[in-house]
């Protein structure tokens, strides 16, 4: 399975080429997206319209499933932090997002709650980042 976006949309191809029904909106823009083994996608939407905050996604495999949604806070600071990349890990039992003021958000998704808020020392951008 791959998964592009632009403008917004994350759209999902089978091994075929076959495009399947895409997932987010035309009003956020899309800077990172990860397909897990099940089909699962997780993607972060920036701020704008009806969020003050960049926010991650979780859109299950099975097209019937509710998507997830994982806010960085209800704080000042953090809503106009941006997310800036996002990864789960095998199990998709957590779900994280680094940002632009250097803190790597984990989320239990279980749960659907903020399990660790990890900060750089010197508030760099998290650019990237990998569950191993």
């Amino acid at each position: 399975m791959l998964a592009t976006a632009g403008g917004g949309v994350v759209r999902r191809w089978n091994a075929n080429a076959v495009s399947l029904s895409p997932v987010g909106d035309s009003k956020h823009g899309v800077r990172c997206v990860r397909v897990t083994g099940d089909g699962s996608i997780v993607y972060c939407q920036e701020a704008g319209g009806d969020y003050a905050s960049s926010t991650l996604l979780l859109c299950p495999g099975d097209e019937h499933e509710e998507e997830m949604r994982f806010a960085t806070g209800s704080s000042s600071s953090a809503e106009d932090d941006q997310l800036t990349c996002c990864d789960v890990d095998k199990s998709c039992r957590l779900v994280c997002a680094g940002s632009q003021r250097g803190v790597a958000y984990v989320w239990d998704v279980k749960r659907r709650r903020l399990a660790r808020r990890l900060e750089h020392d010197d508030q760099s951008p998290v650019r990237c980042l990998r569950f191993f």
